[in-house]
């Protein structure tokens, strides 16, 4: 895929903002293995929308060859007592987390923060 079509991609809707196209062709020009994460801090069920909208464009980025991450930030539900602040509920939804997301984003990178942290 050339360059003018992964910045396409990865910048069509619902993307809204892009830092500017200029620096995403050039991160492209100088890096043949970009990565990108976003965090999930896991405050209860994942919502199939969110499930959606979020994993829809992770797969743009996956198409335009950058390595996606997904953080689930269980260290993070466990300080601010979501799930009620029980390990164990907190462990089986960022399981459920991780197959929802490998299934809708094959070729996703899941990160918890117990992997990390532990």
């Amino acid at each position: 895929m050339d360059i003018t079509s992964k910045v396409e991609l990865i910048s069509r809707p619902p993307t809204q903002e892009v830092v500017t196209n200029d620096e995403l062709t050039n991160l492209f020009q100088t890096n043949s293995k970009p990565r990108h994460y976003i965090g999930l801090e896991i405050s209860g069920f994942l919502h199939l929308g969110s499930l959606i909208s979020t994993g829809f464009k992770i797969n743009d980025f996956i198409k335009a060859g950058v390595d996606c991450n997904v953080f689930l930030a269980d260290w993070h539900t466990l300080i601010n007592d979501k799930l009620g602040g029980n390990w164990e509920t907190i462990s089986k939804v960022s399981h459920y987390y991780e197959k929802a997301f490998k299934l809708v984003c094959p070729g996703v990178n899941i990160i918890r923060g117990t992997e990390l942290y532990d």
